[in-house]
């Protein structure tokens, strides 16, 4: 894992005092018109949160 910096939802629990881990998948052309997902990262994150 690794901090992005990056604007998320977690940001308003953080605010809040309540800690927060964001899980995604890695970023093929991410917010663009060829976003896509590789199947096999959703399924590892998906496994990542049914752990927690």
């Amino acid at each position: 894992m690794q901090p992005s910096g990056g604007g998320t939802d977690g940001n308003v629990f953080r605010l809040n005092g309540i800690s927060a881990v964001v899980v995604g998948m890695a970023d093929h052309n991410m917010h663009t018109k060829r976003e896509y997902v590789v199947i096999p990262d959703l399924i590892d994150s998906a496994n990542l949160c049914e752990t927690f």
